[in-house]
Parts: structure tokens; C-alpha cells; sequence
């Protein structure tokens, strides 16, 4: 049990500088946006199959895609650091949980504002 407290509480040099936090936001938001243009899962485009992506979709897409940025972004810069001094691996784990559930919410509720789907 304390070789686990001892791993928890080691040192973790994760995103370190603001420039790799800023490609952490960008990759992921550029991610989300390529991936839900192109593979358009749980229903997204619940059009007709024939559908081709038009440019309200684009739009849409392009929305999800900013609004993770943004989440991300106040997370990494504004809630992460009050929330943490140092960087531990058990500090890691609650930074993943928490900024899963702050990009859940805010897509869920985006997703809901935006077309109130189903």
C-alpha cells in the first residue's frame, strides 16, 4: 500500500510550458473537429445517409471544436494551476477527471443549445 501513496504523490512533469499547453488545445480541439466531420458518430448528422456535409454542418462542427478549445484552455490555464502547486501523479489523474467532465457538460449542453437533437 505505500509503494502506491509513494507513486501517487512522485513528482509528474506533465505540460509543463504554456506552449505545450497551447498545442494540447489545438490539437484536441482540431481533433474533435476533424473527427466529428468526417466519421459523424452517435447520430450527429441524423439527416438522410445520402446527406453531404453542407456548410451549416461545417459550422456546427467547427463550434465543437472551438468550444473544447476554449473549455480546455480555461482549464489549463485559470483552473488547473488554483487547483494545483505541484505536479503529482495523483494530481494528474484529477486534472483528467476534471476537465472530462467540464468538456462533458459543456458538449452536452452545446449540443442541446444547438438543435435540441433529440
Amino acid at each position: 500500500m505505500s509503494s502506491i501513496v509513494k507513486f501517487l504523490n512522485s513528482e509528474i512533469n506533465y505540460l509543463p510550458s504554456y506552449h505545450e499547453k497551447w498545442r494540447f488545445v489545438a490539437f484536441v480541439s482540431l481533433f474533435v473537429f476533424f473527427f466529428l466531420l468526417v466519421f459523424q458518430p452517435f447520430g450527429v448528422n441524423n439527416f438522410d445517409p445520402q446527406n453531404s456535409i453542407g456548410l451549416v454542418f461545417f459550422i456546427a462542427m467547427l463550434g465543437f471544436g472551438i468550444l473544447q478549445g476554449i473549455v480546455l484552455a480555461l482549464c489549463e490555464f485559470i483552473l488547473i494551476p488554483l487547483m494545483f502547486e505541484n505536479s503529482t501523479v495523483f494530481g494528474l489523474i484529477i486534472r483528467i477527471v476534471v476537465e472530462l467532465i467540464l468538456l462533458s457538460v459543456f458538449t452536452f449542453l452545446y449540443y442541446n443549445i444547438l438543435g435540441n437533437f433529440h
